[in-house]
């Protein structure tokens, strides 16, 4: 299969897939969004009662303090099972029974809570599945990253004997000055991890999308993550596709760029379409991270593949064996990735609960100040005036 097959089929797996700016699921997101701000329904009539119940508010904030209890409160969230006698045994330099299984669940522990924004993800992704039927979490692993370079002055010769014998550091600049007690040095230095990092991420629903009749991430035969992303930082990693990316014609227009979600979690925040900044160190585009069941190879056998492209560029498509993301639903429905939500349980009663508040608290106004009748002529104008007035007391 050659790559202009490959985009043409991947274009279309995503027109399909669910949660797609323009699917089913997306509007119903929207609309959870909504009740959750107690937004106006749209048919609130002028001088009457335009109260909203607040009932998916309550009831996603009530469950919400149990679940993150649960999965950031225990001390043995993060375990690993033994798999041979040696991991269950004694650690050497570790506490009184403390097996190696314990430290490395221990570091791993770390790395979710602390390396990554672990208590931010947890709620993230639980906020998200409540809510809005589906959390999504991206765990992926990461190639070091060169960080920008940073000036460093009053450097002393064993510190800079140092910098020069770290492998991580490289020296950019290099100037010295005199100093109190003898030379010291001036360095623009980057560093460079040794090695990368695991990073875990809370992703946006509006970001995701799974095909329709999948029932887990890990079955799908096709799901992606569609995000923003700095053209110069594609260019960098992707240095074969720097031209094209650079020489790309920005789209008339992005539907995704007006995602009904991002605005009705965002509504102060006016939709823009940012690919039309003259900054080209700003620069951004439309990157989709997908991964898509196919024998792209011809060789027979389906297998997944991991492409990332913009567009038509296709920036990677590697064959593996599993999916960086996982998802959850709170109230599955079998043989379906995408189950029922909060919002899916109240709707029906919210709208009910806000017709009846509404309608009391019309009917409790009409009866405190009633319409008052007088007859014509029985009173001048200013009279007629003052009764006519519907004020309260």
């Amino acid at each position: 299969m050659d790559v202009e097959s490959l985009v043409r089929v991947l274009k279309q797996e995503e027109s399909d897939a669910s949660s797609f700016y323009t699917s089913e699921l997306a509007k119903a997101q929207e609309e959870a969004l909504d009740r959750y701000f107690g937004r106006p329904y749209g048919d609130e009539i002028e001088g009457r009662s335009k109260v909203v119940s607040h009932d998916v508010e309550d009831a996603v904030n009530w469950i919400m303090p149990d679940l993150m209890r649960t999965f950031t409160a225990s001390e043995d969230l993060v375990s690993l099972k033994a798999q041979n006698p040696e991991d269950d045994s004694q650690f050497p330099g570790a506490p009184e029974g403390k097996s190696k299984a314990d430290i490395m669940a221990a570091y791993a522990a770390h790395v979710f809570f602390e390396d990554n924004r672990g208590a931010e993800n947890v709620h993230d992704f639980l906020f998200d599945g409540l809510l809005l039927r589906l959390g999504v979490l991206k765990v992926s692993w990461e190639d070091p990253e060169p960080s920008p370079p940073l000036l460093i002055e009053g450097v002393g010769e064993q510190q800079l004997a140092k910098y020069l014998s770290d492998p991580e550091y490289e020296i950019l600049g290099f100037d010295d000055e005199h100093g109190p007690n003898g030379p010291v040095f001036v360095l623009e230095v980057r560093r460079t991890p040794k090695m990368g990092r695991v990073h875990v991420e809370a992703v946006a629903p509006e970001e995701f999308a799974i095909d329709k009749l999948s029932s887990a991430i890990k079955d799908s035969r096709y799901h992606r993550r569609k995000r923003r992303a700095y053209v110069a930082e594609l260019a960098r990693k992707y240095p074969d596709s720097a031209e094209a990316l650079k020489s790309r014609k920005p789209q008339d227009s992005d539907p995704g760029a007006f995602d009904a979600r991002v605005q009705a979690r965002t509504p102060d925040v006016s939709a823009f379409d940012r690919d039309a900044t003259n900054d080209e160190g700003r620069a951004e585009v439309w990157l989709c991270e997908e991964y898509i069941r196919i024998d792209f190879d011809g060789d027979g056998i389906v297998e997944l593949r991991h492409v990332k492209r913009v567009d038509d560029i296709v920036l990677e498509n590697i064959a593996v064996t599993r999916s960086e993301y996982v998802c959850w639903t709170p109230s599955r429905v079998s043989h379906k990735a995408v189950g029922r939500s909060v919002f899916d349980m109240l709707k029906d009663i919210t709208r009910l609960r806000t017709v009846i508040t509404r309608r009391y608290v019309d009917a409790l106004a009409q009866a405190i100040t009633p319409r008052t009748y007088v007859l014509d002529g029985a009173v001048d104008q200013d009279g007629v005036d003052a009764i006519a007035a519907n004020d309260i007391g």
